[in-house]
């Protein structure tokens, strides 16, 4: 089974909890999926315009691909 591509946008000024408090969501139900033998469900992927480095409100930077071109479904 093909892992779910989870897609978490952020921008320059994010609140980090707003970024981080879903993607510990998904990784914690991968990590169930692994202690159950089983392949991870979900791949986790930090989006934003231009990619790079993005600077939350609390001066944490977090990496991010660049956004998928248009015409592109984020499933993929």
């Amino acid at each position: 089974m093909k892992p779910i591509d989870i897609w978490l946008l952020i921008y320059p000024g994010f609140v980090l909890l707003d970024a981080t408090g879903p993607a510990q969501v998904f990784a914690s139900a991968n990590d169930e999926a692994r202690d159950a033998g089983l392949p991870e469900p979900y791949r986790i992927r930090m989006t934003a315009p231009g990619g790079g480095l993005v600077a939350s409100t609390a001066g944490v930077s977090v990496m991010a691909e660049p956004l998928p071109r248009s015409g592109r479904a984020l499933a993929g």
